[in-house]
């Protein structure tokens, strides 16, 4: 079930996933590359300036069902925070729009992170669009949670799993289950947005500063698997990287 794992240890990748039954290689934009730092939850890992590391979703995330796993850290290097101060009722409404800082991104599922301030707390919130649903009205399942300051400078432990045909939405800090989607009596309607095409598909990007993008966080040991993962595989998923 596994479709990628970057380790993000080789400097000599470039940014290549380690591990991937799609396309390895990252596509950097002009001006940026995948930069390394010595100091990742195990080994090394990627900086957030000047990060480009967007790759193809296609054969690398499936849009039906799936696990994304990933560690995060706000960058010491970056002394000044983004300048965003979110409102978990109305982020959602314009997702997609690069204002946001980007954890995880596809165009169906995204994971963003915003800063904690003494009258705006910091969250992160996931967002699973449905067809149609890239919009201040489309249908999406939406899950927030609380991210403090503290834990933001912290290595902190994200999973999202995802089950279209289950209606299941769930997301899990440092390995603890911490929101899942409500439950709805109808059906998700799903759109593929894992596909190919002449142009190289869909993007899946772990983090960038391409086109404007906010990136402040570092980004180590990233797993994506095409099944949702039980809440004891994503304990021992965390704890591999603290051996």
């Amino acid at each position: 079930g596994l479709l990628v794992f970057a380790s993000y240890d080789d400097l000599s990748k470039n940014g290549r996933f380690d591990k991937a039954t799609g396309n390895p290689r990252p596509y950097h934009y002009p001006n940026h590359t995948t930069p390394y730092v010595s100091y990742g939850v195990k080994n090394n890992c990627t900086s957030a300036s000047p990060s480009c590391n967007i790759y193809s979703a296609y054969r690398n995330v499936d849009h039906r069902s799936g696990t994304a796993l990933f560690w995060v850290k706000r960058d010491p290097v970056i002394k000044n925070e983004l300048r965003i101060k979110g409102d978990p009722k109305k982020t959602y409404k314009d997702a997609n729009s690069f204002k946001y800082e980007t954890l995880f991104w596809t165009p169906g599922l995204q994971v963003y992170r915003f800063p904690d301030w003494s009258d705006k707390p910091g969250y992160v919130q996931v967002i699973y669009q449905e067809a149609f649903g890239d919009g201040p009205y489309g249908p999406r399942q939406v899950i927030t949670i609380p991210y403090s300051k503290k834990e933001q400078y912290e290595w902190t432990h994200w999973a999202v799993s995802w089950d279209v045909k289950r209606k299941h939405l769930m997301v899990y800090k440092n390995g603890k289950q911490v929101g899942a989607a409500p439950a709805t009596g109808r059906p998700w309607y799903a759109f593929p947005w894992d596909l190919g095409g002449l142009s190289g598909g869909w993007d899946l990007i772990i983090n960038s500063m391409d086109h404007g993008r906010k990136c402040a966080t570092l980004r180590d040991e990233v797993y994506i698997y095409d099944r949702p993962l039980s809440a004891n595989q994503i304990m021992k998923n965390m704890q591999k990287a603290k051996k």
